[in-house]
């Protein structure tokens, strides 16, 4: 299975919210006025939109502008990459597994996936989860950093990606510390496959999207986001303000 640009989902750019159906157009003014002042602030985002879903009943709310260049908007279901937010994601996967008993969190590396590196082998699921299991972080490796900057259109298999610390000792005992990685996440979503026999892209939409009804939230199989997207800055460019 291939990552885009070693991300992981594409979502709508709104942020759909829910609220009961005793919310005023108070509260709409109050978060309107919220959202102004974001847009705002020094450093800020260019823009933001936001969806409120009241029963079957949306509102959407706006401030700035979607592009610097042409001043356009925010408008609803424009796509963006949510990156971390995605980890969450391969947790449900992972959780929903282990909750009709095809995955266990005692489950080990070695034993799901023995084709990766031995010394990783008694890293649980559990641990992978928690980030306590030691595994270096791909991302931090200076081989991936520099591949990463030359291949920005270039697709990337998961195997790969582990590639760049498959010798990488562990960086503590199992269990014993703490270290965000990168490259437990992406061990989670090949031990879902193992188990399931099924791509992770698919298990996404089975065991999140589906359940979820987020009918615009996939995993692109390219490097490339489903139109309409929103244009990515990062940092703050500069505007003329009133």
């Amino acid at each position: 299975m291939r990552l885009a640009r070693l991300t992981a989902l594409a979502a709508t750019a709104v942020v759909a919210i829910a609220w009961s159906a005793t919310a005023s157009a108070a509260s709409d003014e109050r978060l309107q006025t919220a959202l102004d002042k974001l847009v705002e602030i020094k450093g800020g985002p260019p823009g933001v939109g936001v969806v409120l879903v009241r029963g079957h009943r949306e509102t959407f709310l706006r401030a700035g502008v979607a592009d610097v260049e042409t001043d356009k908007p925010f408008t609803r279901r424009k796509h963006m990459r949510i990156a971390s937010v995605s980890k969450a994601f391969s947790g449900a996967v992972a959780l929903s597994l282990v909750d009709r008993g095809l995955l266990s969190l005692d489950d080990t590396i070695g034993a799901r996936l023995p084709a990766l590196p031995a010394a990783w082998g008694s890293v649980t699921l559990r641990q992978l989860l928690s980030h306590t299991g030691g595994v270096s972080n791909y991302t931090e490796d200076e081989g991936f950093q520099q591949y990463f900057g030359d291949h920005l259109q270039d697709d990337i298999t998961l195997l790969g990606l582990i590639d760049f610390v498959r010798d990488e000792p562990l960086e503590f005992a199992p269990g014993t510390g703490y270290r965000y990685s990168n490259t437990d996440n992406i061990i989670i979503a090949l031990m879902a496959e193992a188990v399931t026999g099924t791509p992770y892209v698919d298990l996404l939409k089975r065991e999140v999207a589906r359940p979820l009804d987020l009918r615009q939230t996939a995993l692109p199989r390219g490097v490339n986001v489903p139109k309409p997207l929103i244009r990515g800055y990062k940092t703050r460019c500069p505007r003329s303000r009133t």
